[in-house]
């Protein structure tokens, strides 16, 4: 599953619309270490009844605003010299917390 967020805060990543990528196991059960979880959780503001994906949709994360931890992911060539930063990409890693705007 892909979240797409938007970079509201002046800084190099400004106005940029970066992924967060998660892993939904086949048996739709969710983890409690999962990074999904944690995200759900910190959006929601309080925990599901249960782990499962139609209990836990993705829409709450819809209309708000998150502090999150952005990553940058520097790709290399096979000899472990960088690539020019066209290759380089950036993502959302993890949400902090909920931001009242």
């Amino acid at each position: 599953m892909v979240l797409w967020h938007r970079v509201i805060e002046e800084c190099e990543h400004y106005g940029v619309v970066l992924p967060q990528f998660f892993y939904i196991p086949d048996e739709d059960c969710i983890g409690l270490k999962s990074k999904y979880y944690a995200s759900w959780v910190i959006a929601n503001g309080n925990f599901p009844e249960r782990r499962r994906l139609k209990e836990m949709p993705p829409s709450v994360f819809e209309g708000k605003y998150f502090e999150a931890f952005v990553v940058d992911k520097i790709e290399c060539w096979h000899n472990g010299m960088p690539k020019p930063e066209i290759f380089w990409r950036s993502k959302v890693d993890i949400i902090m917390e909920v931001l009242s705007l």
